[in-house]
Formats: C-alpha cells, sequence, structure tokens
C-alpha cells in the first residue's frame, strides 16, 4: 500500500514538472534557473518511479505462494 501511495505521488510529480517544464520552454526560458529546476525534478520523478516499479516486481517475486508451502508440507 505505501509504495502505491508512494507511486501516486511521484505520478503526479511527473504531471506536474512536465507541464512546468513545457510552459517554460513556450515562454522560452530553457536558459532560465527555474527550467532547469523543473526539468531535473521532472527527470527525478520519473527516476523514483522506475525504482519503484523495480522494488514492486522484487516484492512480488518474494512472496511464497500456496503450491510452495504445500510442495514444503509434504516433504
Amino acid at each position: 500500500i505505501e509504495l502505491a501511495k508512494i507511486h501516486k505521488y511521484y505520478a503526479a510529480n511527473v504531471i506536474n514538472y512536465g507541464w512546468k517544464v513545457w510552459k517554460l520552454s513556450k515562454l522560452g526560458k530553457q536558459q532560465s534557473l527555474q527550467y532547469t529546476n523543473a526539468q531535473r525534478n521532472f527527470y527525478q520523478a520519473i527516476t523514483k518511479i522506475h525504482e519503484i516499479k523495480n522494488a514492486r516486481r522484487n516484492f512480488t517475486d518474494n512472496i511464497v505462494g500456496v503450491a510452495e508451502v504445500m510442495m514444503a508440507q509434504r516433504e
């Protein structure tokens, strides 16, 4: 549940900072500090989403299913 909350937070950040980068580029402020910070935050949010997806995959790989428990009991 916590990973889902964090994922939603960073997904909202991707949208927010992506919009801000687009808006500043349309205004011709590609060399401004605002644009650079928005772009940095945009890429950081994308990176965090990738990390969360990998954590979810690793988390589901480590779960022991019912079939594994039954095999252990039989042995």
